[in-house]
């Protein structure tokens, strides 16, 4: 009889240890959603100064699905251009908000081709010009 109460005591245990461990998790995730949504907030406020309507933001996911071609979902082509020029404008050295620095330093999610690459530089990284030169 001891035994019996001993196992289903442990069994319990076990069942409420593990659902303690999914609920941590689920709770995890949420706040990581939550902080990557509010990073890429005032990423977009930063980059998009202006944007009160998010005109500037729905042309600017237009342009870059047509330069790709519409193979990627309109939030990765935001967070692709998010994080690319996030590190050419924003300061590293200076940023004091980690989820930001997080965002910036990890890897994108999207490859583009090489062609899509070059296009994309050259539309929306400022790159200065030599007046004389030729773009060849």
């Amino acid at each position: 009889m001891g035994l019996i109460i001993f196992l289903i005591v442990t069994a319990v245990g076990i069942v409420g240890i593990v659902i303690a461990v999914m609920t941590y998790i689920r709770k995890q995730k949420k706040q990581k959603i939550e902080r990557r949504a509010k990073t890429i907030e005032s990423l977009c406020s930063y980059l998009l100064p202006g944007d009160k309507n998010g005109l500037l933001r729905k042309q600017l996911i237009g342009e870059l699905q047509e330069l790709t071609g519409c193979r990627f979902r309109d939030e990765e082509v935001l967070e692709y251009y998010l994080a690319i020029k996030g590190l050419q404008m924003v300061d590293l050295n200076t940023l004091n908000d980690p989820d930001t620095l997080a965002f910036l330093m990890e890897p994108t999610k999207i490859r583009l081709h090489y062609r899509e690459v070059v296009s994309f530089y050259e539309k929306y990284l400022n790159q200065p010009q030599v007046k004389g030169m030729s773009a060849i």
